[in-house]
């Protein structure tokens, strides 16, 4: 083999070597960011941000797809200035090896897709069985009476600092209360509602 050879195939395997690397550096941004966005969705208890972690995860899945297509065209160059077919003398030229190793069956690879798949799992699961913040102090109705002038007292089962949104009550002359700040004492359950119309 000749000293040109040599070095034509030494210049292909660092290309490769290059290709190769970067994609574990794919990997490993991935499984950071992912894994970010994961953690902030169960500490702020909020599905929807376990489910923004699905667009990193097919971005950085495209993008290992295509360094790990380009890694198996050069592969084949290399083959080729190793059996001595017609490659000119120090040519990185790979596009006649594109048809054979498409972006596709890269993106469909056994060596990347299960790395993207255990990701996803992980994230549906969080996103479909999380409790929801938003949801966790929400009453749906509450029916009373107003009898008399006196306090209105509501038992009933919640958390401090509560704000209910709207609450008709019914009087002679039915009225909205648009705001009333509701403050639930921790020992009985009691709420005590101040009107702030």
């Amino acid at each position: 083999m000749s000293e040109d050879k040599i070095k034509h195939l030494e210049f292909i395997q660092a290309v490769i070597t290059r290709h190769n690397a970067n994609s574990f550096l794919i990997k490993g941004w991935a499984i950071t960011i992912v894994t970010s966005l994961l953690a902030l969705s169960a500490t702020l208890k909020e599905p929807a941000i376990a489910l923004v972690s699905i667009a990193p995860i097919l971005i950085f899945w495209g993008l290992d797809a295509n360094y790990l297509a380009n890694e198996r065209r050069f592969r084949d160059l290399y083959d080729a200035v190793r059996m001595d077919q017609q490659v000119l003398p120090f040519s990185m030229d790979i596009g006649p090896f594109k048809n054979q190793n498409n972006w596709c069956s890269a993106f469909v690879s056994k060596s990347i897709w299960w790395v993207y798949l255990i990701m996803v799992f992980p994230t549906v699961t969080i996103y479909f069985f999380l409790p929801d913040s938003t949801q966790e102090n929400k009453v749906q109705r509450v029916s009373f009476e107003l009898l008399n002038e006196e306090p209105v007292k509501l038992i009933m089962v919640g958390k401090p600092d509560t704000l209910i949104n709207q609450i008709h009550i019914n009087a002679p002359t039915p009225n909205v209360v648009n705001k009333i700040n509701v403050h639930c004492s921790e020992e009985n359950k009691t709420l005590k509602l101040q009107s702030s119309k």
